[in-house]
C-alpha cells in the first residue's frame, strides 16, 4: 500500500466497496449523533448485498489497512488480542474518518463506474 491521498484517478474498486460499506453501516446511526462502526464481517456482507463480490477476510483486511494507512477509515480494537495472541475479528471496528467521507462523496460524484458490479441495480441500492 502507499501513503498519500486518493482521489477519482487513484482510488480502486476494491477501495470504494470498502468505503461504501463502512457509509452504509456508518450513516445508519447519523441521528444519534455519535460515531457509529462496524466490523470487517459486516463490510463483507455489505460489499456482497451492494456489489455481489464475495471477498475473504484476509483479502479484504490488506484493503482496510491501505485505507487505514491513508487515515480514510479508523480502527478501534476490543479483541485483547495481546493478551490472547488470537485475533477476534467481531471486536475489532471500522469507521470512516472525515476525509472518508469526503473522499467517498467526490467518488460518487465523479466516478460513478467505480460503484459498478456485475449487478445492473447495484447503484440503485444506495438510495
Amino acid at each position: 500500500a502507499e501513503r498519500g491521498e486518493l482521489d477519482y484517478s487513484t482510488a480502486s474498486k476494491r477501495h470504494v466497496r470498502i468505503l461504501t460499506g463502512l457509509h452504509f453501516a456508518c450513516t445508519q446511526d447519523a441521528e444519534k449523533a455519535m460515531v457509529s462502526y462496524t466490523n470487517i464481517d459486516t463490510i463483507i456482507k455489505l460489499i456482497e448485498h451492494f456489489f455481489q463480490k464475495r471477498y475473504t477476510r484476509e483479502a479484504l483486511l490488506l484493503w482496510v489497512s491501505d485505507l487505514e494507512n491513508r487515515e480514510y477509515i479508523c480502527k478501534i480494537d476490543l479483541s485483547n488480542s495481546w493478551a490472547t495472541n488470537q485475533i477476534d475479528y467481531s471486536k475489532i471496528y471500522y469507521s470512516l474518518t472525515r476525509d472518508g467521507i469526503e473522499l467517498f462523496e467526490e467518488l460518487l460524484r465523479s466516478r460513478e463506474e467505480l460503484f459498478e458490479s456485475n449487478s445492473k441495480n447495484s447503484m440503485s441500492s444506495l438510495h
